[in-house]
C-alpha cells in the first residue's frame, strides 16, 4: 500500500487550476456546497487504486477492530457480529487508527487545496468521518420505516452545528470535503444538499421551542443523535 498514489492525476490538475478553484470558491459561498463536476468533468479525488484498497482492505479491517496504529478512533459505530448487517456504519477520526487513512486525511496536497479554495493561509483537521451504507432486503427496509427508524440512511444535518462552534472565529471557519469511494446516484443513495442552508442559523441538538426560558427546549434529531428517528438508534440498540 505504500507504493500507491493516493490522489488522482485529475485532482492535481484541478488543484493547480486557479480559475477552477475560484469557480468552486464562488459556488461554495453562494450555495453552501460545490462540486468539482460543476466546473470540470466529474473527477475522482482519490486514485482508483486508493479507493480499492480502502473498500477491500482498510475499511473492513477498521470495522473489525483491526487498528494498525494500536489507537482506537474517537467514535466507532457498528460491530461485526453484533450490529445489524444492513445498518449504516460510521467511524470518526479513523486517521488515528489507520496509517492509510491518515495518509489521506493529513495529506498536504488536500490541505493546500482546501486552503486555496477558502482563502485561508493554513488548515487543521476537525475530524474525519467514514460512513458506509450497505444494500439490504426491501422487507427490512419496510419494517424499519414502520418503526419510524431508518437504519439505511444518514439524515439531513449541519456539520457547523457541532464543528464550527469549537473554533474561533466562528464565521467561515470550517468546510467539509466529501469523497465518494463508490459511484453514487439517486438510485443507490447519493449525497444531498439544501442550497443556501449554510446561511441558516445552526440547528443544534437542543433548540428553543419559541420561548427564552431554557426549561422550554425540545430535541432535534441530527446526524449524531441516537433517538428513534436516527439510524443510530437501530444500529446501536437493535
Amino acid at each position: 500500500m505504500n507504493n500507491i498514489d493516493i490522489l488522482s492525476k485529475e485532482f492535481h490538475d484541478l488543484a493547480n487550476n486557479k480559475d477552477k478553484l475560484l469557480s468552486i470558491h464562488t459556488q461554495l459561498h453562494s450555495a453552501g456546497y460545490a462540486s468539482c463536476a460543476a466546473s470540470v468533468d466529474a473527477i475522482s479525488i482519490l486514485s482508483p487504486e486508493a479507493c480499492q484498497v480502502l473498500n477491500d482492505t482498510v475499511i473492513p479491517n477498521l470495522f473489525r477492530g483491526n487498528f494498525d496504529t494500536g489507537v482506537y478512533p474517537d467514535e466507532w459505530h457498528w460491530r461485526e457480529g453484533i450490529s445489524k448487517p444492513e445498518a449504516v456504519r460510521e467511524m470518526c477520526n479513523a486517521w488515528k487508527s489507520s496509517r492509510f487513512v491518515a495518509a489521506i486525511v493529513l495529506n498536504e496536497h488536500l490541505g493546500r487545496f482546501i486552503a486555496d479554495i477558502m482563502g485561508w493561509t493554513s488548515v487543521r483537521i476537525a475530524q474525519d468521518d467514514i460512513v458506509c451504507k450497505t444494500p439490504h432486503p426491501n422487507s427490512s427496509h419496510d419494517a424499519d420505516r414502520e418503526n419510524n427508524s431508518r437504519i439505511d440512511t444518514v439524515g439531513f444535518h449541519q456539520d457547523s452545528a457541532y464543528i464550527s462552534k469549537q473554533f474561533t472565529p466562528y464565521e467561515n471557519n470550517s468546510v467539509t470535503l466529501w469523497i465518494a469511494l463508490d459511484d453514487a446516484d439517486q438510485e443507490n443513495g447519493c449525497l444531498e444538499y439544501i442550497p443556501t442552508s449554510h446561511k441558516w442559523r445552526p440547528i443544534l441538538h437542543l433548540i428553543p421551542s419559541g420561548e427564552d426560558d431554557s426549561d422550554h427546549m425540545h430535541s432535534v434529531s441530527s446526524f449524531h443523535d441516537s433517538d428513534e428517528t436516527s439510524y443510530r438508534s437501530s444500529m446501536l440498540n437493535g
